[in-house]
């Protein structure tokens, strides 16, 4: 009789797990992507967060996600580094000290320098202190690259360059997030 009622359990057991999933299918959706479709049955999957560009959906309606070119989402995303121009009264009053630095790193050209000369050089053309002198570059073995940038009580930056023997200097406006250095990265 126990025996009767432990097989009438095992067969009951068994019937239920196999009327369980019978006339589903149950699929996870990694399965479905793996099969080409979603679990709702669409013909492929879409990757969540993506929007098909707006001349791949037909209309001209921007979509509620990123649907930018990739250029234009890099552009963005390093606008604040851009250089903006210089304020022309600004400019004004800098370019003669633009001009004496230019000078005084010409004077470098060809000879061995460390970075606290190059700094101590700027900051005397400048009339700024040596900390106030952001080296941006610098490497004294060939080829020589040299960058340095001060922010004069005037405004905007002055750049100073020396690239194997030549020197150049420029005046411009702030970087879009501020100050004349970039930031270190």
């Amino acid at each position: 009789m126990r025996s009767s009622g432990l097989a009438k359990g095992c067969a009951a057991l068994l019937l239920t797990a196999a009327l369980g999933g019978c006339g589903t299918e149950h699929v996870t959706s990694s399965q479905a992507q793996a099969q080409g479709r979603t679990a709702a049955g669409s013909a492929r999957p879409v990757p969540e967060g993506f929007c098909l560009p707006p001349e791949a959906q037909g209309d001209s309606t921007p979509a509620p996600c990123i649907s930018e070119s990739w250029q234009q989402r890099t552009a963005e995303n390093h606008a604040y580094a851009s250089q903006l121009p210089a304020a022309p009264s600004a400019e004004a009053l800098d370019q003669p000290l633009a001009a004496t630095l230019r000078t005084a790193l010409q004077h470098l050209v060809g000879k061995p320098v460390t970075q606290a000369q190059l700094q101590t050089v700027t900051a005397t053309a400048t009339r700024m202190t040596p900390a106030a002198v952001a080296v941006t570059a610098f490497s004294a073995t060939d080829p020589v690259d040299m960058s340095v940038v001060v922010e004069p009580p005037a405004g905007d930056c002055i750049h100073g360059d020396i690239v194997g023997t030549s020197v150049t200097t420029e005046v411009t406006g702030y970087l879009a997030d501020g100050g004349c250095a970039p930031a270190p990265q």
